[in-house]
């Protein structure tokens, strides 16, 4: 009879043990869809669910405490921490990853709206390829982003790019032609290069004061000049400025230009180089040779009558 009454009292202790822990099942179930996430953390660690054998889990309880540190996280805008808390451990139950796309949803497009939409595409980027999936608006949102910063800075560099244009020209305008080349020496950009060419000009035209003109070669000047191939308005008119005194210089050298090799003597004494200081003669097997001086280190050989070197201080 004790024995009967022993079974009795086993079974309806079981039976009352399972029906309370189905009662703690149901409210932490009814917390967590009550999205009421640290009380649902708290009730598990309160009744033991994670430790206790249940024959259906409607919920992770095990990745409760990990959503619900995310869901803190969130709160506080951590996003750096949040999106490193699932990235190391991806949650496996449905319902609560459901929940995290709409926490990463939501985060997301606050950074996107506070401006901060490289650190959005760099969360987004990690994300698991499921989540990534249930973004796809985001993702449009990322793209359009990147194209607008794409157009926003191109915008910053063309005017940047023309302010030191601006800038350039008004050094050569004050004949600071020095600066411009230096600045613009290794540009591959066409007007900065442009650019080089004609403070170029302009400084072999002014500082060195290149006046000896041989027919048939460019001088130095020209010679930058013609680099200059489809100029900005700006350049444009510099150049032909500078192109304008060429002439001019040539026209007030009454005819006179330089000497090239192979020219006689009497077109030489017409040339810019015109009569020397003095003259040294020489004769051998080969011929008559020549030395005109013109002083300050500069020479003209010629043999037979036609000039053969040019030697100069430079």
């Amino acid at each position: 009879m004790l024995k009967r009454v022993f079974v009795f009292v086993s079974i309806l202790f079981l039976l009352t043990a399972c029906s309370q822990t189905q009662k703690q099942v149901e409210e932490v179930n009814g917390l967590i869809e009550e999205e009421k996430w640290a009380e649902a953390e708290t009730k598990i660690q309160e009744y033991d669910l994670i430790n206790k054998e249940l024959d259906v889990h409607k919920y992770n309880y095990h990745e409760i405490s990990q959503f619900n540190e995310v869901v803190k996280l969130f709160e506080t805008h951590d996003y750096t921490l949040m999106f490193k808390v699932f990235e190391d451990n991806p949650l496996q139950d449905e319902y609560l990853t459901r929940k995290l796309t709409e926490i990463v949803s939501e985060s997301l497009n606050e950074l996107i709206s506070d401006g901060k939409w490289g650190n959005a595409k760099t969360f987004y980027d990690k994300l698991d390829q499921g989540i990534k999936q249930e973004l796809s608006d985001i993702e449009q949102k990322l793209i359009q982003e990147e194209k607008d910063e794409q157009k926003r800075l191109a915008e910053i560099a063309k005017q940047r790019e023309k302010e030191l244009i601006d800038k350039y020209i008004e050094q050569i305008k004050d004949g600071k032609y020095s600066e411009v080349t230096m600045a613009t020496v290794s540009s591959t950009n066409e007007t900065f290069k442009d650019l080089y060419n004609l403070a170029s000009a302009y400084r072999w035209y002014v500082e060195e004061d290149d006046d000896m003109y041989i027919p048939g070669i460019p001088s130095l000047p020209e010679y930058s000049l013609e680099k200059i191939i489809d100029p900005i308005d700006e350049i444009k008119d510099l150049k032909t400025s500078l192109e304008i005194l060429i002439e001019e210089r040539k026209k007030g050298n009454e005819g006179k230009f330089g000497v090239i090799i192979g020219m006689a003597a009497e077109d030489v004494l017409k040339s810019s180089w015109g009569e020397p200081q003095s003259k040294n003669n020489s004769s051998t097997r080969y011929g008559t040779r020549e030395q005109w001086v013109y002083g300050n280190g500069n020479y003209l050989y010629f043999r037979d009558g036609i000039l053969d070197s040019i030697s100069t201080r430079q």
